[in-house]
């Protein structure tokens, strides 16, 4: 194959690639207006955003799980962090964001492990569930230290009947 025409699809496949995923990010010009709405992080917090991508007529059918936690090395026990991520309103604007109410402190069961393995992972509240509504950010403001995942949820297609017993 010629050396030009390789570099050619090479590029045309680059620039398609960028396309698609950039049809569903928003513009940085775009979202730092979407922000401008909400409040600055505090001294000693982070302000995480979360985007998702469209999913037309469907989003409905759509949840975000919000979940909040820190990195730990932990034992074989069952970690969780005290604390909950509450709802918010934006005053006068009617969107909504979210803000961890926690001291950070972590809890866990007290099973002796039979190995002293210590492995990292992500130490959590309890998650809180939200709409899907790719027209706007989900904001999450946090203590330093702390960090958000999140999951998406998708209900079936089929809905069924409950029983009167």
């Amino acid at each position: 194959m010629n050396r030009n025409l390789f570099c050619l699809i090479l590029l045309l496949s680059i620039s398609l690639f960028s396309s698609n995923r950039m049809k569903n990010m928003k513009p940085n010009s775009e979202l730092e207006k979407e922000l401008a709405n909400f409040p600055k992080a505090k001294k000693g917090w982070d302000r995480w955003v979360i985007l998702v991508d469209s999913k037309a007529e469907n989003e409905p059918n759509f949840q975000v799980e919000i979940i909040v936690g820190k990195k730990m090395m932990i034992d074989c026990n069952q970690h969780f962090m005290m604390g909950k991520i509450v709802e918010r309103e934006l005053k006068g604007w009617g969107y909504v964001y979210y803000e961890v109410e926690s001291n950070g402190l972590v809890g866990s069961t007290k099973m002796a492990c039979m190995e002293d393995k210590k492995t990292e992972s992500l130490v959590s509240m309890p998650s809180v569930l939200t709409r899907y509504n790719s027209r706007l950010p989900i904001v999450i403001y946090v203590p330093k230290g702390m960090e958000v995942r999140y999951k998406l949820w998708q209900t079936g297609h089929t809905m069924k009947s409950a029983e009167i017993k």
